[in-house]
């Protein structure tokens, strides 16, 4: 997986999670691939494990899932809404998915480029 550390250290100290969100996003047979050989749902799958192993306060997810298969559009989600719960993150996702939106705690809806109301909580 293509991630850059800033010392060996950080390197070293990464790697059980890196293997360990790589198993549950099903990609831990792609660590050691080239990006040109993945297929597009692969690349995305990469790309949320990068980062949550970041540990950002913040994943600014743009289409998550659009990419990828029911099932692991399930995974996912289910995946990074208990990352964000566990860990106290904030997750922004931008979605045309009504299902993804349902799961959210807020949705925020846009028209022609401008945000209509001030959001509303889910009904989940």
């Amino acid at each position: 997986m293509p991630y850059f550390f800033r010392s060996n250290t950080l390197r070293s100290k990464h790697k059980p999670r890196i293997r360990e969100i790589a198993q549950k996003l099903d990609i831990s047979d792609k660590l050691n691939r080239k990006v040109g050989k993945l297929s597009g749902g692969e690349r995305q799958r990469m790309a949320i494990a990068r980062a949550i192993v970041c540990d950002q306060p913040i994943i600014l997810a743009d289409e998550p899932t659009g990419s990828l298969d029911a099932a692991n559009k399930t995974n996912v989600m289910d995946i990074l809404m208990r990352f964000c719960k566990e860990s106290g993150m904030t997750l922004i996702i931008v979605t045309h998915d009504p299902s993804i939106a349902e799961r959210c705690d807020r949705i925020v809806q846009m028209a022609d480029g401008r945000i209509e109301g001030n959001g509303k909580p889910a009904m989940c």
